[in-house]
């Protein structure tokens, strides 16, 4: 919402996800913002968390974890990566539509039969026992504590929820997301989480791009938190708010 001069009612500065978002704030006269990004950024408590991760990748990166939309614009792409990693996706978890949740929470009727055989993206791409076994791996999870104990279990998470992803990350696991959007972009692109664009991903060449990105920026990840977190910091502060010590 607009205040007076151009200012956001309720906030003294409002923190934004992106440029992108920066930009649509402008035009509606909004400028009491600072671009970034999303404060599950700073879950995970060690400052030297990306290079934690790149140690750990470089050493085992045998079993994943799986965070796709299930929209049906997206089912060639995550059908893609799904192919790409056939036999070590683990898990496929379910952050949206609901009736993918409700999937993934075990329910069955004829109307969620009907979802899964046409409106449910990749898996209605999929039959038989292949169907079968990704709606067994399918999960939801209501609490961000439950979902990152989950993650590590794996090595690693892929798939196009940015904040599937930014939670893999925060549990200390390699993860990337590959971007359909440009809000989805703009974010990773701000936190320096990994990211490739749909339209560049193959089956072929999706897992060298994962370990691409996931080298080059769990080397810049840590120094560019820290300046994300100060400018948050300074965002509480104006606020009237206390960031913690840590």
């Amino acid at each position: 919402a607009k205040g007076v001069a151009g200012m956001a009612y309720g906030a003294k500065v409002v923190p934004v996800r992106g440029p992108y978002t920066a930009v649509v704030l402008e035009r509606h006269g909004i400028t009491n913002f600072a671009v970034l990004g999303c404060p599950s950024n700073f879950i995970h408590p060690a400052r030297d968390l990306g290079a934690r991760i790149l140690r750990r990748w470089r050493e085992r990166r045998e079993m994943l974890a799986y965070a796709p939309t299930f929209y049906s614009y997206t089912a060639e792409v995550e059908l893609a990566i799904l192919r790409a990693f056939e036999g070590r996706i683990a898990e496929i978890v379910a952050q949206d539509p609901e009736e993918a949740v409700a999937i993934a929470r075990g329910e069955r009727s004829p109307a969620l039969e009907e979802y899964l055989a046409a409106k449910a993206g990749f898996l209605s791409r999929l039959e038989g026992a292949e169907r079968r076994q990704a709606v067994r791996m399918m999960r939801a999870y209501f609490g961000a504590d439950a979902w990152m104990e989950s993650y590590l279990r794996f090595d690693g998470v892929i798939g196009t929820r940015i904040h599937g992803i930014n939670l893999g990350w925060q549990a200390g696991r390699a993860a990337m997301v590959v971007s359909y959007d440009l809000r989805t972009e703009e974010l990773a692109d701000t936190m320096g989480v990994p990211m490739v664009k749909a339209s560049t991903v193959r089956q072929d060449t999706i897992e060298a791009q994962f370990d691409e990105r996931v080298e080059a920026c769990a080397a810049t990840y840590d120094a560019r938190r820290a300046v994300l977190a100060a400018g948050m910091a300074e965002v509480m502060r104006a606020n009237g708010l206390t960031p913690g010590a840590t």
